[in-house]
């Protein structure tokens, strides 16, 4: 999830995700409503594409799988 924040940019206002610049902007209320946007925006994202389980063997080497679990035919 990334973090989203608004800083003092010289004489303006910069928009940060994960502490990177984004955005400088003028006005800190824009910015600030900018930042509650794209809040929003990934938790619906979040809610639509929920991360799936996958089975255990995906996590293992290619290898080590079963000849079942490599997609092979019976």
């Amino acid at each position: 999830m990334a973090e989203f924040e608004v800083r003092d940019v010289v004489c303006d206002y910069g928009v940060y995700e994960d502490g990177e610049l984004k955005l400088i902007l003028n006005s800190r209320r824009i910015a600030l409503q900018i930042v509650e946007l794209l809040k929003e925006d990934e938790r619906i994202h979040r809610e639509l594409n929920p991360i799936k389980d996958y089975p255990p063997y995906l996590d293992c080497p290619k290898h080590a799988r079963t000849p079942k679990e490599r997609g092979a035919e019976e």
